[in-house]
């Protein structure tokens, strides 16, 4: 038989975490405001606090009113993996100026198409430079073919010349 899922109970304990924190935010002074909710220094949500803080309420609940504990640590993956959990804490983020949790993985993505983007344009850019290569090389052969084409026809006007001068013919090429 599957187990009852795990986010209703972790819900009766986030929602009023969230309401307590949302209330000090909204308390303390706009100029000098901080977020209240537990963050990292980069900005991010930090689901791992968070999921202790709510343990903390946890205890001390089961120890009023006399039952074990429903929370873990192990349950913050369900942050990360439910939108039911990760959606009040990423609204109340965004409203304290923190990154939502899955950030990263969404960052990932984002840097992921970017390195994407960067190989295509490599990949374009060798490809262009391997066709200026032949591009190059074809204008050197062409410049080498018509320098040749010159010197045959500066020596053919020399003997066409000399023909029409004196009237014998010259021989250029040893006879068979």
């Amino acid at each position: 038989m599957a187990q009852p899922s795990i986010v209703p109970v972790i819900l009766t304990f986030l929602e009023p975490y969230l309401d307590e924190i949302e209330a000090a935010w909204q308390a303390s002074p706009a100029a000098r405001r901080a977020p209240t909710l537990p963050h990292l220094p980069d900005g991010k949500v930090n689901v791992r606090q968070l999921v202790r803080s709510l343990i903390e309420r946890d205890q001390a609940d089961a120890l009023k009113v006399g039952r074990a504990t429903l929370l873990r640590e192990s349950h913050e993956q369900h942050f990360f993996n439910k939108r039911d959990l990760a959606g009040p804490v990423n609204i109340v983020a965004k409203v304290q100026g923190l990154k939502p949790i899955g950030s990263r993985a969404l960052q990932d993505a984002e840097d992921g198409a970017v390195r994407q983007r960067l190989a295509e344009g490599r990949a374009e850019a060798k490809r262009q430079s391997e066709g200026h290569l032949e591009a190059r090389v074809f204008v050197a052969d062409l410049v080498r073919r018509n320098a040749e084409l010159e010197t045959e026809n500066t020596n053919l006007r020399n003997r066409l010349l000399h023909v029409q001068r004196t009237g014998a013919l010259v021989r250029t090429e040893p006879v068979r």
